[in-house]
């Protein structure tokens, strides 16, 4: 059992070297450099960051980056400018979760039915894409946007929408996050988007330019 004990206290010091174990423990003094801990008071911390706080200053900057992004929102990634003419079809059919009913609770469409929903939400103006900063591509939207009596919706997918429409005294729109060049499979611009029975005809116009 005394060989055990031996065996165990040589183990636990080769483990642990620093421990301290009753009657071997042992004061070596201090060693190096003594720096005295301060704690500053978090509160004065805090008053102390909001006394050299400019609230002023900080609006006017988050003012000066909202107007500098609504004037020239960020441009939609991964769109270049059409090099042919292209004509493709989007068909936009939607897959209903849930079941539809009426205002009298009779079942309309139930779960998993696919529905077009240009049978219920035709387009009823023409849709053109085009980059705001090529100057080409805005005069084909502008002259489209007269010749369809103005039916017809101009949305940019790089420039200045405002400035656009404060210059042309018509609506602009811009493309925002690229949501919907990317849902109709749109990468190439100027494009012309027209309802065709149940479907919408997308034609990419470089030869318009």
């Amino acid at each position: 059992m005394k060989s055990q004990n031996i065996l165990l206290t040589i183990w636990l010091f080769a483990l642990f070297p620093f421990i301290a174990l009753p009657g071997v423990a042992k004061d070596f003094g201090v060693a190096g450099h003594q720096f005295e801990i301060i704690e500053q008071d978090f509160m004065e911390v805090i008053f102390a960051k909001t006394k050299s706080f400019d609230l002023s200053k900080f609006n006017k900057k988050i003012q000066d980056q909202t107007k500098k992004y609504v004037e020239r929102p960020t441009p939609v990634e991964a769109i270049r400018k059409a090099n042919e003419n292209k004509e493709f079809f989007y068909e936009p059919i939607y897959v209903l979760e849930k079941y539809i009913r009426d205002h009298q609770n009779n079942l309309i469409h139930g779960a998993g039915t696919k529905v077009n929903t240009l049978e219920y939400f035709p387009l009823r103006e023409a849709l053109i894409f085009i980059d705001g900063d090529d100057e080409s591509q805005v005069k084909l939207a502008l002259n489209l946007h007269k010749k369809l009596d103005e039916k017809l919706k101009i949305i940019l997918v790089k420039g200045e929408p405002l400035k656009l429409q404060r210059n042309e005294k018509k609506w602009i729109y811009f493309d925002q996050a690229g949501f919907m060049t990317s849902k109709l499979g749109i990468s190439e611009v100027p494009a012309l988007v027209t309802q065709d029975n149940l479907r919408l005809k997308i034609n990419i116009m470089a030869e318009n330019l």
